[in-house]
């Protein structure tokens, strides 16, 4: 019997030793590794690899949260910075303004008055847009997939191309016979051609054609105009908030954002295609 208790607690404390190895130990270090992660001061530690499955695989979901949180932190950083300087020039007009006003305004002729009030009224429109642009931003960033969402893929391009199209911009579309359906809400499918049509008026072009083609993983669908086309330099800003080459026309740089974000809510995609001559943009949906 003495020899029986004796083991007994022998495998206890050899089982508490592993238990302790392969869970208690890796926890709190994890947990410790939480709360540095959480003040900004820590990283994760590496994978223990005497530690049982799950807590590996704890430890690689943990590690990946970790790294998205810090992307998702910098681009909120960023993304502030960019809204202060957007907000920070028309402000600054209005303000100059007011106080030259406040200032002169006994002294100033009836144009000078007329052209002050003019730039606070540009600067308070262009303020106005630029909020309703970031709430859509906004929705678009939280929208959610919606659960079974299928659209023909013909009357929203037809629809987005009929009120975008103007006596100086032509728009074709051009649908393979065999395009289907698409795993993406109709009113998001219009609103993304809409907004690169938009783009390509804005730009200069005179042309722009919509294709679309089926394939095995989805809908291909392609928007290309006969503008001036991207810079080569500007390639891989052109989804980055708030970049526009045509800020004095009144762009904000919101739109493509915008056009990626609801789409990536449908699981779908938006890149710039190479093409020789203009812009080229491709559209990728899930099957229907």
């Amino acid at each position: 019997i003495a020899l029986g208790v004796v083991g007994i607690f022998g495998l206890l404390v050899v089982l508490s030793g592993l238990v302790s190895r392969g869970v208690t130990r890796p926890i709190e270090a994890l947990s410790a590794a939480s709360r540095e992660v959480a003040a900004g001061t820590g990283a994760v530690p590496p994978t223990p690899r005497t530690g049982a499955v799950e807590i590996r695989a704890l430890y690689d979901d943990f590690r990946a949260m970790a790294e998205r949180i810090d992307r998702r932190t910098g681009y909120l950083r960023d993304f502030a910075a960019a809204v202060s300087h957007e907000f920070k020039t028309p402000l600054t007009g209005i303000s100059g303004a007011v106080e030259l006003l406040q200032d002169h305004f006994d002294t100033m002729s009836v144009g000078e008055r007329r052209r002050f009030l003019d730039n606070i009224a540009a600067d308070s429109q262009r303020l106005s847009q630029l909020v309703t642009r970031l709430l859509d931003l906004a929705r678009a960033d939280l929208a959610t997939p919606e659960v079974g969402a299928e659209a023909e893929i013909g009357p929203p391009i037809r629809k987005a191309a009929d009120a975008v199209a103007a006596e100086r911009f032509v728009v074709e579309v051009a649908l393979d016979p065999d395009v289907g359906q698409a795993a993406v809400p109709a009113l998001t499918l219009e609103t993304v051609v809409a907004v690169l049509l938009q783009n390509s008026r804005q730009a200069g072009a005179t042309r722009a054609e919509v294709r679309a083609r089926q394939t095995p993983d989805g809908v291909v669908i392609e928007v290309a105009d006969d503008g001036p086309g991207v810079a080569p330099g500007d390639r891989d800003r052109v989804f980055e908030p708030f970049f526009t080459n045509r800020r004095a026309e009144g762009g904000t740089g919101l739109g493509l954002p915008i056009a990626r974000s609801l789409l990536a809510a449908s699981g779908g995609r938006l890149e710039l295609a190479a093409s020789g001559q203009g812009a080229c943009f491709e559209i990728r949906l899930p099957p229907g």
